[in-house]
């Protein structure tokens, strides 16, 4: 019996859905960012992280399944923009972010 929830443990934690990507502010001597954009297994929940800092932290809409939010990073701007990609029936949802600073995109995954 406690395999069941040792699996179950597991199975959640698979699909915990995190990417990296590094980026180069354009114009300046910084060393390379980290951008890591994780998807919340339950719900709509996206969060931005740069260099282990957490900059936005926010849910897409309930019924649209899209998010625009902004917020500033060393004095950069940072935007995320998230779009709920068209799915079929049975199918799990499947969604594309996009992260910008300052205008110009720095990353995009799909989940």
């Amino acid at each position: 019996m406690r395999i069941i929830p040792l699996f179950l443990a597991l199975i959640v934690a698979a699909c915990a859905i995190s990417k990296v990507v590094s980026y180069a502010p354009p114009g300046t001597d910084e060393h390379s960012w980290q951008i890591n954009v994780e998807k919340s297994t339950i719900g709509q929940r996206f969060t931005v992280t740069i260099d282990d800092s957490t900059v936005i932290q926010k849910s897409a809409a309930l019924f649209t399944g899209s998010l625009q939010t902004q917020t500033t990073y060393k004095g950069y701007e940072v935007k995320l923009l998230v779009t709920h990609l068209t799915t079929y029936p049975g199918y799990s949802p499947r969604y594309e972010a996009t992260v910008f600073v300052n205008n110009d995109e720095a990353a995009k995954f799909t989940f």
